[in-house]
């Protein structure tokens, strides 16, 4: 039959069915079409069955069955396994809205289920003695009255529980954070099994009117073959969350499979709930994190993530003036970050890792210990080509920037042009990737790579050779000198050449503690040996009145630069003009000061420059300076001499 004034083409089914749960239900009686086999002529009055209880708060249940069948309102404590929220009610009318049709009794099934016995003028008429109508009906004036005689239909058996036994000892194995195991023992005595499972109690109980899947009613809906005994959800589970979920045992009739109807037998609710999620951070790599000013670190953290998945990691830095971080935040595989050092010290990073947006580990501790260490030593030239057969090497760090510092490897002074390095080998001008910037660009830039070719070496035998037959030759006969020796030397008029300069000459290795005061003075110092500028004693600096002064050293060994040679800050520490036919060399003890040499440097063998700051990340560890005055007052007997014999008419 059809009932119209309820739902719509909702059509008559009989289930059998058998849960994990308590549910309880009632009937009521509806007015249906007139049948002429109801035998007292009248209408048929059939039943609907509903819920016997209905919570006024949603997402709550009536806590206890009653234990007398409701003659109207009733009220009680609607639960939700904690104390009463809300008020818990049962239909007011359970037959026909007819005055004459009403509860004569209540059935009760055995299993807690309790259905109304409706009757006409307080008749006891039920099942046959009312006709065909059906069990729980009654029959009521108005129909047309039967035919004599006429056959009586056979009523449709109602649903009866015989037989269905429901699932039972529901248990859950294999716990995480995002899937179970359900296990049961299966029932028996129906055609199918239907599994619910869900975070919504009340969607689960209901046969999930929400739909199935992610985000809906329930998660699962499914239905399972007879006999049955496990499910496994697979990683569909949202860790710290309960869920609920029950197994039926059904006999549909055409297939038919509802979540509701007559119940077979009755179960408690089954719930569990997942662990929250957590994660280890096991280690920081590298650990701790070593970078120098201006370099670069990779850093990786390796977690493992426990009931769930990783949703990011988040990197910090304690002290960002010591060294930054790029990216902040990392949501794959491996989890990296990027330190950057900024001044040597040392700082702490953290990580700290979310799961289903909430910190589940790191952050706090554990930690990496950053250690920014001093970049490696650099140096720069101003206004002046470098030459070699070689490389030409100077590690400038990122930490160095305008206005403080010019990242470039030539810089532009007061000639106007920064030069132009010429090199055999190849250029590096950067402690990082790429090979840095040469010079201040447009329109500089240059750079050469070609080979020097010289069919003369203008070392000490070339010099030496060009010294006048005229020149006066000053001797040092000691190995070390004091301060300002060779300008008290220069002061002797009877020291002096006819050429205006005061040569002096050196058989062995000379040391000399520094010429602050040469001024205008111009002195050539010849060393068959090794030069020590500088011993400690005295500020070893070498100084000229610039345009009027002039000091050239010629060594036939080694030039070194003594580590404590220095003037104050922002001046020369040495001017002149220095040739090795060995090495030149700038020693260190690790917290130097920057040597800042005016003039010009030649070595046959190599440039060694050790000069290593406290602090490198925006100093060059040592300048040259091209000193074009010192040209104009250099010797022109030192120069190289061509005679050229050509007879000419007189």
């Amino acid at each position: 039959m059809e009932v119209n004034n309820i739902k719509k083409s909702m059509k008559t089914f009989f289930v059998l069915i058998a849960f994990f749960l308590i549910f309880v239900t009632l009937s009521v009686l509806v007015p249906e079409t007139t049948k002429a086999d109801c035998s007292n002529g009248g209408t048929c009055y059939s039943q609907l069955t509903i819920d016997l209880f209905t919570c006024e708060s949603s997402g709550l249940l009536c806590s206890e069955q009653i234990s007398t069948p409701p003659t109207g309102d009733h009220d009680e404590n609607c639960t939700d396994g904690g104390p009463g929220t809300g008020l818990c009610r049962t239909s007011r009318s359970v037959c026909s809205t007819s005055d004459s049709c009403g509860i004569i009794g209540w059935n009760d099934d055995g299993y807690g289920n309790l259905t109304a016995i409706c009757g006409w003028n307080g008749s006891s008429c039920v099942a046959d003695d009312c006709g065909s109508c059906g069990k729980w009906s009654c029959c009521g004036p108005g129909g047309p009255t039967a035919t004599p005689g006429g056959p009586t239909p056979t009523p449709t058996p109602p649903p009866s529980c015989s037989g269905i036994i429901g699932p039972s000892n529901p248990t859950t194995s294999n716990l995480t954070g995002t899937s179970v195991t359900l296990n049961w023992v299966s029932g028996s005595g129906g055609t199918t099994q239907l599994l619910r499972l869900g975070p919504n109690r009340i969607e689960v109980e209901t046969g999930c009117p929400g739909g199935v899947g992610p985000g809906l009613g329930c998660l699962v809906g499914t239905p399972l073959p007879l006999g049955a005994d496990t499910y496994n959800t697979g990683n569909i589970l949202t860790p710290n969350t309960t869920y609920y979920w029950r197994v039926a045992e059904y006999n549909g009739v055409n297939g038919d499979y509802k979540d509701f109807g007559n119940i077979c037998k009755a179960a408690s609710s089954v719930s569990f709930a997942t662990p929250p999620s957590s994660c280890t951070l096991d280690a920081y790599v590298p650990s701790p994190v070593n970078v120098a000013a201006g370099d670069t670190a990779n850093v990786t953290v390796n977690v493992t993530p426990i009931n769930g998945t990783i949703d990011r990691v988040d990197f910090s830095i304690d002290d960002s003036s010591r060294a930054t971080i790029n990216p902040l935040s990392d949501a794959a595989v491996p989890y990296q970050t990027v330190v950057t050092g900024v001044t040597p010290g040392s700082t702490i990073l953290h990580a700290s890792v979310y799961m289903a947006g909430v910190l589940r580990c790191g952050g706090a501790a554990p930690i990496a210990d950053v250690n920014v260490g001093n970049p490696g030593a650099w140096w720069q030239v101003v206004d002046a080509d470098v030459i070699t057969n070689g490389d030409v090497v100077s590690p400038i760090p990122g930490t160095c920037s305008l206005p403080l510092c010019n990242p470039v490897f030539a810089v532009q002074g007061p000639g106007n042009s920064p030069g132009v390095p010429l090199y055999a080998g190849n250029y590096d001008f950067n402690s990082g990737v790429g090979q840095g910037t040469v010079s201040d660009s447009p329109p500089w830039g240059w750079h050469a790579n070609s080979n020097y070719s010289a069919t003369t070496d203008y070392n000490y035998a070339f010099f030496y050779r060009l010294v006048p037959g005229d020149t006066v030759r000053n001797n040092i006969a000691t190995p070390v000198i004091d301060p300002n020796t060779l300008k008290n030397l220069a002061d002797v008029p009877a020291n002096v050449s006819p050429d205006g300069y005061m040569w002096a000459f050196r058989t062995g290795d000379l040391t000399i503690r520094g010429e602050s005061t040469l001024g205008a003075r111009k002195i050539i110092l010849f060393v068959d040996g090794n030069l020590t500028i500088g011993d400690g004693t005295g500020t070893g600096t070498i100084d000229l009145t610039t345009g009027q002064g002039f000091f050239m050293a010629i060594a036939s060994g080694n030039i070194t630069v003594y580590k404590d040679v220095n003037n104050p800050p922002g001046s020369e520490d040495l001017e002149g003009l220095y040739v090795a036919n060995g090495d030149f060399i700038t020693s260190s003890d690790g917290d130097d000061e920057q040597l800042n040499i005016r003039g010009m440097v030649a070595a046959y063998n190599t440039v060694s420059l050790g000069r290593n700051l406290a602090d490198n990340t925006q100093q060059p560890s040592e300048i040259f300076t091209y000193a074009p005055d010192l040209l104009f007052n250099y010797p022109a007997s030192l120069t190289l001499k061509r005679t050229r014999w050509k007879e000419i008419t007189p």
